[in-house]
């Protein structure tokens, strides 16, 4: 529900794809992969040529073994922590 927040009040903010990405990341570790899935396929639909789409593709074109591994913190993830400080000295 948090990460809704950095994409429903403003859909093209620059935190949106981040936040459908980090969303879907949730899901996966809570293995709801039919969720992890969508979710991913919604932010490529969304938003299809930010950094979060392609790596939510790559994602989406691992085999259902492949993305069963352990998900990246935000903090660990390379785009995490340095995008969302950006966002937040702005």
């Amino acid at each position: 529900m948090e990460f809704n927040k950095l994409r429903l009040p403003v859909p093209k903010s620059i935190l949106a794809p981040a936040g459908l990405l980090r969303q879907a990341l949730c899901y996966k570790n809570q293995q709801q992969m039919g969720t992890y899935r969508s979710t991913l396929q919604k932010l490529v639909k969304a938003y299809p040529n930010s950094p979060e789409a392609k790596e939510a593709q790559k994602m989406l074109n691992q085999s259902p073994k492949e993305a069963t591994g352990n998900c990246p913190s935000p903090v660990e993830h390379p785009r995490g922590a340095a995008r969302l400080a950006t966002e937040k000295s702005r």
